[in-house]
């Protein structure tokens, strides 16, 4: 029903479920991207989702390389061990004929939260500095903060695609602007409200004032404020900048 709205529908895994006959059926779904998601490289992997977790992971993107017909997806969280295995962890999308790769800082959530593992602004520039030297000629890269849609630079809103452009439902169909918002934000549950209700509250709910620093910023049509998650883990406010921000620091002076 979504699809024949011409919407984008997507999965985003940690693949340790997925089956040949699950990606089966999952090509009848038409899905846009099958989203599979990395800590990086075994050890760091390995420190956040369980000793093993990683060649488990890797058996199940050869499964998904092998089967599925849709287009695949990496999602690596960058935080202060795995930094610099972004290269590595695109020859990985390359070598299974992945077709994105996507890098998003790591947010103090789940399995990481309380662990002090999400990098801090100067090694958030470290990072960008590195991965912008990034190459591939079969796999898109996709940097954190990176516009999705045309549609969203022309609104005059504040923040980043969440609740604007793109919905999160869990696996038990309760809807969210954002799944790293929290309980406070959530909208509903596709299973009792229609979707045309539930993207009208999520269009409410992400209607944010913004901040000063951010909207008289010169780099703000282009960013929008970057993550609200991070803002609302960081200072518990939506509205505040981006903690992350590379020009926080001269836009304050």
């Amino acid at each position: 029903m979504v699809k024949k709205k011409q919407l984008a529908v997507s999965i985003v895994s940690n693949s340790l479920l997925i089956t040949k006959e699950k990606i089966l059926k999952l090509n009848n779904l038409d899905l846009d991207y099958l989203w599979i998601s990395f800590e990086g490289l075994k050890e760091n992997h390995d420190r956040l989702r369980g000793s093993g977790n990683f060649e488990k992971v890797i058996k199940k993107v050869e499964l998904i390389s092998k089967y599925f017909k849709g287009r695949k997806a990496i999602r690596m969280s960058i935080n202060k061990y795995n930094i610099d295995e972004a290269p590595q962890l695109l020859r990985i999308a390359e070598k299974y004929n992945f077709d994105l790769i996507r890098y998003t800082p790591l947010l103090d959530y789940g399995r990481a939260e309380g662990l002090n593992l999400h990098i801090n602004s100067e090694e958030y520039i470290r990072f960008l500095n590195m991965a912008m030297e990034l190459k591939s000629d079969t796999v898109k890269i996709v940097f954190p903060n990176q516009v999705s849609n045309k549609i969203w630079t022309l609104d005059n809103g504040f923040g980043c695609h969440c609740g604007k452009e793109a919905i999160w439902i869990d696996e038990l169909g309760n809807v969210s602007p954002c799944i790293f918002w929290g309980n406070e934000y959530l909208i509903g549950n596709v299973k009792t409200h229609c979707y045309k209700e539930l993207w009208n509250r999520s269009l409410e709910v992400s209607n944010l004032e913004g901040n000063e620093i951010c909207k008289s910023c010169a780099n703000y049509k282009n960013c929008r404020g970057g993550c609200r998650a991070r803002s609302l883990f960081e200072y518990g406010n939506l509205n505040e900048v981006d903690p992350l921000c590379p020009l926080k620091k001269s836009n304050e002076r």
